[in-house]
């Protein structure tokens, strides 16, 4: 029960000259040795390097034109600067340059320098329980720090990504999805066109209960905080069974932190009630939901799994969006669509 964020359009696998950028950053982090990256696997096209330094491996990062925005980066950093503040260390806060910012603007792009976090993605078809625990134990202790950022509103309020799910799952009509339907009959991708075959009737299947439940969870009032809202397996380091990292925090912004809990747990251990239920666990072990949390990640579990492959198809299809790694994409698509027969099945969504 996962769902990506909007990929940018693919940037030049060339590698562009960092040392201007490098020039911004005091002597003691500038590299003995770069080692280029491009995107590192990603799909959001930012580009990625590793640099050796004395004091320790660098990554360097070029984000996209597209995203974010100057004022939205130094908002990512600022939260990132205060959750290590709070002593989470588990994350890449930025390191300043020579003038005191956190970014570089140069070729109109804007440029971070960060810590290199050491492990490795969590890639195993079903990972042991004791990396799922430690992956959510993780998520919560950045929920935690995160939590305490100064001028959240003290309130109790609506989680935003449950309204934005609802106004994009609305806007799959029946019209939209049979022009779905001619677009992959006329494709050039006929892995992809397959699997919208499959999709469509899952989707008109399941479409009226995830609108149900987006709608009651409209009237959900709950803590609203920095989400992360792109934690997935892929962006949770671990050595062995011990998390070193937390990476890619572009989508950041405010939200419910049930948006996290869902996609994490979705993208670790799917469907599988007894999985969830241990993940849920350990998450609540370092920060305790309260009962409107819990129905948030239900809603926004059940959102996820029809929408998520529903945005590869409108990325490829309507939006002409160019994918270099067409197999991690059917492979993606794949697990959603298998979660998505699991939800159509059942007739309900899991609980969390």
């Amino acid at each position: 029960m996962f769902e990506q964020p909007e990929p940018s359009r693919p940037s030049n696998s060339a590698a562009p000259d960092p040392t201007p950028v490098l020039a911004h950053f005091p002597p003691r982090l500038r590299p003995g040795a770069i080692r280029f990256l491009a995107g590192a696997g990603g799909f959001s096209g930012a580009l990625h390097w590793r640099l050796e330094t004395p004091g320790g491996p660098l990554a360097l990062r070029r984000w996209p034109q597209e995203h974010p925005s100057a004022d939205r980066l130094a908002f990512i950093h600022g939260v990132l600067a205060h959750v290590v503040r709070q002593g989470f260390h588990l994350v890449p806060a930025p390191l300043a340059t020579q003038s005191g910012t956190t970014f570089v603007e140069h070729a109109s792009h804007l440029w971070e320098l960060t810590p290199w976090l050491a492990g490795e993605p969590i890639r195993e078809p079903q990972p042991s329980p004791q990396r799922v625990a430690a992956a959510l134990a993780a998520l919560a202790g950045f929920h935690r720090a995160a939590g305490s950022l100064p001028g959240l509103a003290a309130e109790a309020l609506p989680a935003p990504g449950i309204t934005a799910r609802l106004e994009r799952l609305r806007g799959w009509s029946p019209e939209r999805l049979d022009a779905l339907a001619h677009a992959a009959s006329l494709g050039d991708w006929p892995q992809l066109a397959d699997r919208v075959a499959r999709a469509l009737p899952l989707v008109r299947r399941c479409r009226p209960l995830v609108e149900q439940v987006l709608v009651a969870a409209t009237t959900l009032r709950g803590p609203l905080g920095p989400a992360i809202r792109d934690i997935w397996s892929d962006h949770v380091l671990l050595d062995g069974e011990r998390v070193t990292g937390l990476i890619d925090f572009g989508a950041l912004a405010i939200d419910s932190f049930a948006t996290d809990i869902a996609r994490l747990i979705g993208s670790l251990v799917g469907a599988d009630p007894a999985a969830r239920e241990q993940a849920s666990a350990a998450y609540e072990q370092v920060r305790p939901l309260t009962a409107t949390e819990h129905s948030l990640v239900r809603a926004f579990d059940a959102s996820s799994v029809l929408l998520s492959p529903l945005n590869w198809f409108a990325w490829n299809y309507f939006e002409h969006r160019v994918f270099a790694d067409r197999s991690t994409i059917i492979t993606r698509v794949d697990e959603q669509l298998a979660q998505l027969e699991q939800l159509a099945a059942r007739g309900s969504p899991w609980e969390c």
